[in-house]
């Protein structure tokens, strides 16, 4: 046999296992990355539900954030008027009280006879002196101051 027919004879008879062999790897793994590609395709087929189902709650939940807000806003606006009204209500009160007691001072001024009163304060003040004699003896004296202040007003 010449080596031509040597490399024929071998071509021939391990080609076919070997081709065979790398067949059946190839094949196996097409059929296994069919498989993966349907499970893939399963799980985006889930994920593209859950991802439409949270951009559903995701609306659902800007609306209600839209509503609070709006609601915030109606709430402080609301405060601010009661504020104000609690203000008025106080202005009213003290304007009213003002004139209750206007009222009753003119009143009373009128009832009273005597529109002037006389207020007297009498202040008395003892002190101790000490004082040194010709013979160097030292004495205490008294000296007693007294105050007296009269006052007289006039009432409108």
């Amino acid at each position: 046999m010449t080596l031509e027919e040597k490399f024929s004879s071998l071509i021939k008879e391990e080609l076919p296992g070997k081709v065979g062999d790398e067949l059946k790897k190839v094949l196996i793994k097409a059929e296994k990355d069919a498989k993966d590609l349907n499970d893939l395709q399963l799980q985006y087929v889930k994920l593209e539900k859950k991802v439409q189902e949270y951009d559903r709650d995701l609306s659902k939940l800007q609306r209600e954030l839209k509503e609070h807000n709006s609601l915030d806003s109606k709430l402080n606006a609301l405060e601010a008027k009661e504020r104000a009204l609690e203000i008025t209500i106080l202005k009213i009160q003290l304007e009213e009280a003002n004139k209750r007691a206007d009222l009753i001072s003119s009143y009373t001024s009128g009832l009273v006879r005597n529109t002037s009163f006389r207020r007297s304060i009498f202040d008395s003040e003892n002190k101790q002196v000490p004082s040194t004699d010709q013979y160097g003896n030292i004495h205490t004296s008294y000296v007693n101051n007294t105050k007296n202040l009269e006052e007289t007003n006039i009432v409108e």
